[in-house]
């Protein structure tokens, strides 16, 4: 049997432009109360985004839907709201004990839900959402419907003084940034990656030797820690914990929040969270029609930008747009694709060239850049990868390839065989030998032709899988955008 797998080796990609949105957004947040936005508005918007982030952790990149979130918000609020009142705590101290709280019941919640998947999962966050609802509502500390009222917000550290509205803001502010950027660097690691993969396919990243249950779980307290700090933040910004925060509505809320700006996205949870907030403000005088109206705008946002918000920005900034600009040849037999199939861009390059049999992808497929340099052959029986993937570098101007990047024989999907690649001077990469998707062996060469460490070639081979699988699907994504029209 293989050993586990370090990740260690995996480098977190951090693309120049998300890098800079952040920088964006913080300088934007940090003048809004100037440009005469209402902070009280703005703590809100701030505080249900980072709710909103926090669950995105959760089923944006580890694939799993909570319809109980609104434990953790609520159950922060309350801890925090009577630290603060009752023992007398200072705001950071008791924000620190509503989020610890929260990550107390994320450990004890999700190695419970852990053990499910899809639905399942969903019903077990939501019938303990549930429980804890009904726990606040009979707990004496909580006070019954009506809540903690009049928290005291002190003085951070002894230094800033809460009371102010504009100090409060840039508190919460601080406090949204530092959580932002933990999430990104989070999404970004090698812990990240290996999310990502067990969201993308959980068997094949057992079969690289991780403990999925045990990733999933850290996803999981992570995602309620953070969103325990958003209801701790918010029981000392608004001076009140109350059940509004652990009601079932409140996890259906930050559902909508994460699929109406684009769940998996970095930015979507934070608009859609300034676009709910702000809907909620100004249309209050609609009294409850505002969930009403709420409700219709969500449905109507699913079904015109499935991609949500943000997803649907960069589906159509300029390069996604060209790309998508693509005409299909391909016949159809019983209202399926059957037989030859090619993909050309406006000006006649060919991108893809293959074949379908009864609806699914059968033979050899041959994808080429824009440029017309051959970048991949990937075999398929059934739409399952089966024989040996080929990939190859491109020149500069992608208009040829430059030489073979990768060789890994599939089947089923399955890697099995010796998978070989290449540095872009020709010279041996690595070699890694799996049975049925199961490492066996790894051996790993520099570009200066020094043999990795065991470690690093099993490393390299775990970060190899992650982006290669990324790879194929995003081809493969390209021929199912672009499947012949058949009625």
């Amino acid at each position: 049997m293989a050993e586990p797998i370090a990740a260690a080796a995996i480098a977190p990609h951090k693309p120049a432009h998300i890098l800079f949105g952040i920088a964006a957004m913080a300088a934007l947040l940090a003048m809004a109360p100037f440009a005469g936005i209402y902070p009280v508005f703005l703590m809100k918007a701030l505080c249900f985004a980072l709710f909103a982030c926090a669950f995105n952790l959760l089923i944006g990149f580890g694939g799993l839907l909570s319809f109980g979130h609104a434990m953790f918000l609520g159950a922060a609020g309350y801890v925090c709201a009577h630290a603060a009142k009752e023992w007398g705590w200072p705001p950071e101290a008791a924000i620190l004990a509503g989020t610890g709280a929260s990550a107390a019941l994320g450990i004890i919640a999700g190695a419970l839900a852990i053990r499910r998947q899809g639905i399942y999962f969903a019903m077990i966050t939501l019938a303990l959402a549930q429980m804890m609802f009904f726990f606040y509502l009979q707990a004496p500390f909580t006070h019954g419907e009506d809540g903690i009222q009049s928290v005291p917000r002190g003085k951070m550290f002894g230094l800033f003084d809460l009371s102010g509205t504009l100090t409060m803001y840039y508190v919460v502010l601080v406090i949204f940034l530092g959580a932002f950027l933990l999430i990104y660097r989070i999404i970004h690691s090698p812990f990240g990656q290996v999310l990502k993969a067990i969201r993308e396919n959980e068997p094949r990243a057992i079969s690289l030797g991780y403990d999925a249950e045990r990733y999933k779980l850290l996803a999981f307290v992570l995602s309620a820690t953070l969103a325990g700090l958003a209801g701790a933040t918010k029981a000392i910004v608004f001076q009140l914990a109350s059940l509004t925060d652990v009601h079932w509505t409140m996890s259906g809320e930050v559902v909508l929040m994460t699929l109406l700006g684009g769940m998996g996205t970095v930015f979507g949870p934070v608009v859609s969270a300034f676009v709910i907030i702000g809907l909620e403000n100004y249309l209050a005088g609609f009294g409850q029609w505002v969930t009403v109206i709420t409700g219709v705008i969500f449905v109507v946002c699913v079904l015109a930008f499935r991609r949500g918000i943000v997803g649907e920005i960069a589906a159509w900034t300029p390069q996604a747009a060209a790309a998508q600009k693509l005409d299909v040849v391909g016949a159809c037999r019983a209202g399926v694709p059957n037989g030859a199939y090619e993909l050309r861009t406006q000006d006649g390059h060919l991108r893809v060239a293959g074949a379908f049999a009864h609806g699914s992808k059968t033979g050899t497929f041959i994808f080429w850049s824009s440029r017309g340099g051959r970048i991949a052959v990937i075999p398929y029986e059934e739409d399952a990868r089966t024989g040996t993937v080929a990939l190859w570098y491109l020149a500069p101007g992608a208009n040829r390839e430059l030489g073979r990047k990768l060789e890994a024989p599939y089947n089923g999907n399955e890697l099995h065989g010796i998978k070989r690649s290449w540095h872009p001077d020709g010279a041996r990469r690595a070699e890694f030998l799996y049975d049925h998707g199961v490492l066996i062996e790894a051996h790993a060469w520099s570009a200066a032709g020094k043999p990795l460490s065991a470690a690093e070639a099993r490393a390299l081979a775990v970060r190899d899988a992650i982006n290669d699988e990324r790879y194929y699907r995003t081809l493969e994504q390209i021929v199912r955008d672009n499947m012949p029209h058949c009625e």
